[in-house]
């Protein structure tokens, strides 16, 4: 009877563990959408198709011809001057930043809070121009209802913008998007009132054809194809439960580190001289590495924590500009020599 009862707890232990979303693709699981035809408008080219059969969803992963976008709201493939959400979606906060975050956890929230994991994507923005984000569970991502245009505090509750949820963080009070490696101040609801940090919590931010592999020591991105065209509208049939991608990255993809005054560069984006300057680099991959000089604006510092400039006291340095009197822009908050945002 002990084995029994100790196999049924492990099975249902196990069961759990299926209840977020283990990858983080571009094409979303029909469990976060329901039966019908449903645009992505990540990429309003791509939509997918689900259809209930025998209890279960069967998913076709679609995308439409040349130029085409899907729109809702003709059922079908059109121009893209014809798809008005389309258009107004690329303007939503975040957008360009994050369009897609994975969550993973082998601490606290996987144990009272899992179905508030996983991946989350961008769904729109509400009052004070905030934008929130939805797992396949239906659980939202966004600032909280105290939240103010200086101060920010990011909720997962059953709806955005809520005053109470199940998963918060308050240790980046600036953040107006998700970043990479927003991996301090997550707190995780026990039991009514109770509240546990999990130090366990990792955040990747994902764009375009790039998914996630979920392991023991926490997520890694693996870019999907780069050179992908739409040539065809025929389906692809997938099961409702995502699989991890295998795929390796195309050769497009650097693999090499240039070094560059000290600074490597491993990937695309910003990479720290030195705590508390205001300089930094930024590392572009066009057949090798150009890397790029440039700096924060208003005095802010470049922090290699959020991977963007940020008020210096946040950082724990001093000149003479305080938070508490300044809002931040992610893209208006630095300069680089070429003109160009490095995010």
């Amino acid at each position: 009877m002990i084995l029994w009862l100790t196999f049924l707890l492990m099975l249902s232990k196990s069961l759990a563990l299926m209840e977020h979303e283990e990858s983080c693709g571009i094409y979303p699981s029909c469990k976060q959408y329901g039966q019908g035809q449903w645009e992505i408008l990540e990429d309003c080219r791509k939509y997918i198709r689900c259809t209930l059969e025998n209890g279960e969803f069967i998913q076709e992963n679609l995308e439409c011809p040349g130029d085409l976008v899907y729109a809702e709201e003709y059922g079908e493939c059109v121009e893209y001057d014809k798809a008005t959400q389309c258009k107004v979606f690329q303007d939503t906060p975040c957008f360009l930043q994050c369009p897609r975050m994975y969550l993973h956890s082998t601490g606290t929230a996987v144990q009272y809070q899992e179905k508030a994991t996983g991946c989350f994507r961008l769904r729109g923005e509400y009052f004070g121009g905030n934008a929130f984000y939805q797992n396949m569970n239906g659980m939202y991502l966004s600032p909280d209802a105290y939240s103010t245009p200086v101060i920010v505090h990011w909720l997962i509750s059953e709806t955005y913008g809520a005053q109470n949820g199940r998963i918060k963080n308050k240790k980046y009070e600036w953040a107006r998007c998700p970043f990479d490696r927003w991996n301090a101040g997550w707190e995780v609801l026990k039991s009514a009132g109770v509240w546990a940090e999990d130090n366990t919590m990792t955040t990747t931010c994902l764009r375009g054809d790039e998914d996630i592999i979920t392991t023991t020591a926490g997520p890694s991105t693996t870019p999907g194809p780069t050179t992908q065209a739409p040539t065809t509208h025929a389906p692809t049939t997938q099961t409702t439960t995502p699989r991890p991608t295998t795929q390796a990255p195309t050769t497009t993809t650097p693999q090499t580190t240039t070094t560059s005054g000290g600074v490597i560069c491993v990937r695309e984006g910003p990479v720290m001289i030195d705590r508390c300057m205001s300089d930094f680099k930024c590392c572009r991959w066009n057949n090798g590495w150009d890397i790029v000089n440039c700096s924060c604006n208003n005095d802010f510092v470049y922090s290699e924590d959020v991977e963007y400039c940020t008020w210096a006291d946040v950082e724990g340095c001093f000149k003479g500009v305080s938070s508490a009197n300044m809002t931040l822009t992610r893209g208006l908050d630095h300069t680089c020599d070429d003109a160009r945002d490095c995010y």
